[in-house]
């Protein structure tokens, strides 16, 4: 947000902010007041099964991945689309463990408070361990990474009952802001046919793993992948087509792959393939290069990824 004002309220999209002049980056005093980070929570209702209006994520520290929301805090494992895939892991009085990494930018050294709720439904998120978890999560001090001054983490958990749209309400000294995500009970391998990781006859390349599924309104699914070099991925996953490949603009490019052709065009500095489409006849992909660095990815592991899918069972289980 550009400038400062008096301490009022500003809604922009979800990020309510509360800038009073001069304080940003104010370090904690020793005792944290956190009766005063605790705000009158300014989340959206949504009906249910409307569209949920997930935060977009971006990398924010080169040391970790991509995370949701405008910083300087960031929940880092929600991935580069605010997905958490929580089918067949830990659960606990009702209550179904989500593993996140919290972050917080040198920008801000101050305490955090974060709560949330559901915004399609009734229920709640809660934090932390236990067959009651706790209704809010408190962040001070909290870990360093080696090489990154100043980025302050905090592994937690994040607890929900049921699949759906929520958000967090993330209060600081001087702001607050909105973190939409979706927790969905299915497992990515539920939603679409996903390759072997690291062994099998088509692995993927680059050490990528499928870091998380939603299904989308149109009935794509959309998958999150993240790999070594800083690579994130995002692939968008429809019923194959009759209609042929199109992909807009120039400098398009055919790739030969026994799946089929692929059709790609090059990042225009790194010249690595940054938007891809193919149809192998199950399915039709679209894929998107979202980060990576300058020797992270290329033709060939386009080719390889793209023969790994093809080469991918149908899954187990149909959610």
């Amino acid at each position: 947000m550009a400038g400062r004002i008096d301490r009022r309220t500003l809604m922009v999209g979800s990020t309510l902010a509360l800038f009073p002049a001069g304080s940003a980056g104010r370090e904690m005093t020793k005792t944290t007041d956190w009766d005063s980070l605790r705000r009158p929570l300014h989340l959206p209702a949504l009906e249910e099964g409307a569209f949920c209006p997930r935060s977009e994520g971006k990398r924010f520290a080169p040391q970790l991945g991509f995370g949701p929301g405008n910083g300087p805090v960031h929940p880092a494992s929600l991935g580069p689309d605010g997905v958490m895939n929580y089918g067949g892991g830990r659960e606990d009085g009702g209550w179904f463990y989500l593993k996140v990494l919290w972050a917080a930018t040198p920008d801000y050294a101050g305490p955090i408070l974060v709560r949330g709720r559901q915004l399609d439904g009734l229920h709640e998120v809660r934090f932390e361990g236990g067959a009651d978890p706790v209704r809010e999560m408190r962040l001070e001090n909290g870990g360093v990474i080696v090489g990154a001054p100043g980025l302050r983490n905090w592994p937690s958990y994040t607890r929900v009952r049921v699949p759906g749209c929520y958000a967090y309400q993330v209060d600081c000294l001087d702001f607050s802001e909105v973190i939409v995500f979706q927790a969905v009970k299915a497992k990515p391998g539920e939603l679409t046919p996903l390759p072997a990781w690291e062994e099998g006859p088509n692995p993927l390349p680059r050490e990528l793993a499928v870091t998380s599924g939603v299904r989308l309104d149109d009935g794509a699914v959309r998958l999150a992948l993240t790999g070594a070099g800083h690579l994130v991925l995002r692939l968008d996953v429809r019923p194959a087509q009759d209609a042929p490949l199109d992909l807009p603009g120039q400098g398009v490019h055919p790739l030969d792959t026994t799946a089929g052709t692929v059709l790609w065009q090059a990042d225009p500095e790194q010249r690595w393939p940054r938007v891809a489409t193919w149809d192998d006849g199950r399915r039709r992909y679209r894929l998107e290069v979202l980060d990576a660095d300058p020797d992270a990815w290329s033709e060939r592991d386009l080719k390889t990824l793209v023969e790994a899918f093809a080469a991918a069972p149908e899954p187990s289980a149909a959610s």
